[in-house]
């Protein structure tokens, strides 16, 4: 079985009990530029991004594939990714 990349954008903590299966290779990461991986298969979005961050995501995250955590505002450069990825708000 293939692995599912997961790249989780702030902070590690989600206040959340997640049972990680075997098969999911789930990546925390502050600093988008420590994302080394030439993609991701689902984006989960726990912070507001920046111009640099928005365009980084967009080279490394397909469309509907991002999840947006509902303590994150849309706004800005957030609210620009959101809409350009299609991005679900989840209500945690």
């Amino acid at each position: 079985m293939n692995k599912i990349s997961v790249l989780q954008v702030g902070n590690e903590d989600l206040s959340l009990t997640l049972h990680i299966p075997d098969f999911v290779d789930w990546n925390y990461v502050d600093d988008l530029k420590e994302a080394t991986e030439r993609s991701y298969d689902v984006c989960v979005l726990n912070r507001c991004v920046n111009k640099e961050e928005a365009y980084i995501l967009l080279k490394k995250i397909r469309a509907y594939t991002m999840f947006v955590l509902d303590s994150v505002e849309l706004k800005g450069w957030t609210k620009w990714i959101y809409a350009s990825r299609m991005a679900k708000y989840v209500d945690v």
